[in-house]
């Protein structure tokens, strides 16, 4: 298993296993299960955009696990030196290659990336249905600060 940096060839591979990995645990599935299509985009869409706008704002801090020529896994932060706070906003691994440690070593890579970047705090969110999530961030000293609920409501527009 080596990790290493982000190159644009990675991105197609990375979208797949986010959409494949959020499957359960994206509020954008929840709210198109219960109100339909939002707009003109379907959830696999805008997660798709989301990991290639997280590679654009700060593709120093996106690294991914390769096993031989499979990227497997990947993590991307964000940070604010002001506030001293790294960001993971999106980790995934394929699903053929949970359980492996590899979560634990892509998070690892994360904070080393923030210490080196002299940050105090590492920022993580995750459902609380995720339990994989939960219980691998927790293990690696991760503490649960808030909790958050995610309302919806269909807007009906009378003419």
């Amino acid at each position: 298993m080596i990790l290493r940096l982000y190159q644009p060839a990675d991105l197609d591979a990375m979208q797949r296993i986010a959409i494949a990995g959020f499957e359960q645990v994206s509020i954008d599935r929840k709210l198109q299960q219960r109100f339909g299509l939002l707009g003109e985009t379907d959830w696999t869409d805008r997660k798709a955009f989301s990991i290639a706008e997280d590679v654009r704002g700060d593709p120093e801090g996106t690294f991914v696990a390769m096993d031989d020529d499979d990227l497997c896994g990947f993590i991307t932060t964000w940070h604010d030196k002001q506030s001293s706070v790294g960001y993971i906003p999106n980790l995934a691994v394929a699903s053929d290659h949970q359980g492996k440690g590899i979560g634990r070593l892509l998070i690892d890579k994360a904070i080393s990336h923030f210490a080196d970047l002299g940050l105090t705090v590492a920022r993580i969110e995750t459902l609380t249905n995720n339990s994989a999530g939960n219980h691998l961030y927790r293990s690696i000293g991760f503490e649960e600060i808030a909790q958050q609920i995610h309302f919806g409501m269909k807007i009906n527009r009378e003419s």
